[in-house]
């Protein structure tokens, strides 16, 4: 089975959704280190997210 990469539209598709459900996150792992670095250092199959519970 072929599992796709997540692109960077995948990702800011994903932000999108929870900034407009006003859900305060933190975006992780190396999507996490690539947002702060401003470049995509390498391919990403999954997107690391954590939310508040409470929300």
């Amino acid at each position: 089975m072929k599992i796709n990469n997540v692109t960077e539209k995948d990702l800011f598709y994903i932000l999108d959704l929870f900034e407009k459900m006003e859900v305060t996150y933190w975006l992780d792992g190396g999507w996490g280190v690539d947002v702060l670095t401003g470049k995509q250092q390498r391919e990403h199959r999954d997107i690391d997210i954590d939310f508040d519970a409470q929300h």
